[in-house]
Parts: C-alpha cells; structure tokens; sequence
C-alpha cells in the first residue's frame, strides 16, 4: 500500500523538525529583504527565477520548528507570490524556466508535506497544474535534455516527484521517481561522484545529496531503498574523504562549478557548508553511527569560519 499524505507528512516532520537538526540550522529567522508582496531576491523588481521563492519553504521549516506563526506566514507568503505569477499553461516566463521551477516546486511540496493545514485548494490546483507542464512531452524532453549534464538534478526530480505522488497520489509521479533515481544512481561513479559537466563537484554533491535523501525518507520500494541507501553512503564518504576532519573545510580543488561559476547574484558560487550540516546531519539520524554525526559538527565548524553559520 501506498504511503499516505498524513504518513509522509509525519515521515518529514520527525526528521526535519527534529530537535538535532533544528538546534543546528534554524537558530535565527532569516534576514534577507522580502518585499511586501512576498518577492524575494531577483524577483523584488519582477519575475526573473521563479527558484528564488524556494526560500519560502526555509522560513516555513524554521517556524514550524519554533512555533512561530508569523515566520511560516511569511514563508507561505514568499510561496504564494510565486504561484501568483504562473502563467496558464502552468510555467513561468522566466529564466531557465524548466530547471527553475523544479527548484521552486520541491520546496513547495515539501512545505505542503511539513504543513498539511497549509494544503488548499487553491495550492494544489497550482501546483498540480505545473507538474503537468513539466511532464508534458515538448516541456519535458527539451528540459531533460539540458539537464543530463548535472547529476544533482536527476535527484532533485526524484525528491520532486516522489513528494508530488504522494500529494496527487498519482502513480505516474511514483513512476517518473523511480526513473530519476535511477538515472542518478547508474551515473554515479565508482568513487562515489555523481558527475557535474562531466567531473565531480563538490558543492553539487552535497547538494543532490540532500534531495536523494528526501526521495529515500519516502520510498517504499525495500529494492529501491536498499540501492539508494548504498549509492548516498558512497556519495558522503566521497565528500567526507576530500573535508579536513576538524576544520569541516573540504577541498574544491578540481571542482567543475564552485569557484568557477557565477551566481545568480553576480557572486562566484560557494559551499554551502549550513547545507553540508543538513545532510550529514540527516545521515546519522536516519543511519546512525558515529561518522557522519562526526562530519555534521566538523561541517558547523566550517559553516561558522566561513560566516554562513544560522
């Protein structure tokens, strides 16, 4: 039987409101500028990256974690613009729109999951409509086709589309999740890198490792789990084996986009070490073990160092 949304919600919930993550990574509300409309970002002065309102699902995590009403109003507000600029077809008109609004729609179903009284009608007619524009066979092959280059974003479309299965209870979403991951999986390489541009990267890394992770806490497919589990494993070992083990400092030496890529911001792209703290963080949560706890507290050095600290 199908995991239902009340279960995939407590899923979430006991493990991204648990109190060893939240005590690490939701200390402080966030500080960046929201507009009053709920703009953030590029998209202040207009749609530029429907992505940017991803952060809403941050302000979201934070309140639930600190029952604070008005720090997930806001997040639901920073959601809510973006759903209030979607054209007809379910799309935006903005950059990169494929990949773009993947990035904002795993974090809005992933807030829909965290906070099921926030599920309205209105939410899902939205959110459902976009998923059927991005599975749509011109929108969906030239996406695919551009994304096959970055390895995080065959994850990022299985965490989406296993959160949106259990949302729509759609077996087609069920489907397309399974197929991303394995496509992550069968690009991964023996070392453990899940290739970027065609080298490894570790930001990026990290990155996709975070979605492989959600994917995992709601796959129920024991063949399915038994494979992820061992490919994210080999994932964090590779990270880890490039990390100094006190400074949490990992090496980008050779990195195929940090240090080398500009943002969307104007800024050359960087670790994120808060991110860093989240998965291994996670890890050991859902593993247990000493080790990745161990890369969890040597990542909030480095996060602290680098002044990303929450």
């Amino acid at each position: 039987m199908a995991m239902t949304r009340g279960e995939a919600s407590a899923q979430l919930r006991s493990i991204y409101l648990a109190p060893r993550l939240g005590e690490r990574l939701y200390g402080r509300m966030p500080t960046f500028p929201v507009a009053a409309s709920g703009a953030v970002r590029l998209n202040r002065n207009g749609l530029t990256l429907v992505e940017e309102q991803n952060i809403g699902a941050d302000w979201v995590r934070r309140g639930l974690y600190h029952r604070r009403q008005d720090w997930c109003d806001q997040g639901w507000r920073i959601l809510d613009w973006a759903l209030d600029q979607q054209e007809a077809e379910g799309g935006w008109a903005c950059r990169d729109p494929f990949h773009s609004a993947m990035r904002y729609l795993q974090a809005l179903t992933l807030a829909l999951l965290l906070d099921p009284q926030r599920i309205t009608r209105q939410r899902m007619r939205c959110c459902g409509r976009a998923l059927n524009w991005m599975t749509s066979r011109p929108v969906e092959r030239r996406g695919l086709r551009h994304d096959a280059r970055y390895g995080h974003r065959q994850w990022m479309a299985a965490c989406l589309y296993q959160c949106a299965a259990v949302l729509f209870g759609r077996p087609r979403f069920h489907a397309r999740a399974a197929k991303h991951a394995l496509l992550a999986m069968s690009s991964q390489r023996p070392d453990g890198v899940y290739p970027e541009l065609g080298g490894y990267d570790v930001a990026y890394q990290i990155y996709g490792s975070s979605f492989a992770q959600r994917f995992l806490m709601l796959c129920e497919d024991a063949a399915m789990v038994d494979l992820a589990e061992g490919s994210l494993r080999r994932a964090l070992e590779w990270y880890v084996a490039r990390m100094d083990p006190r400074s949490g400092i990992v090496s980008t030496l050779g990195s195929s986009r940090v240090s080398m890529e500009m943002g969307h911001g104007g800024h050359g792209k960087r670790v994120s070490y808060p991110r860093a703290v989240e998965v291994f963080t996670i890890a050991a949560l859902m593993e247990g073990g000493e080790g990745f706890e161990a890369a969890a507290l040597a990542s909030m050095a480095a996060a602290k160092a680098k002044g990303q600290a929450a």
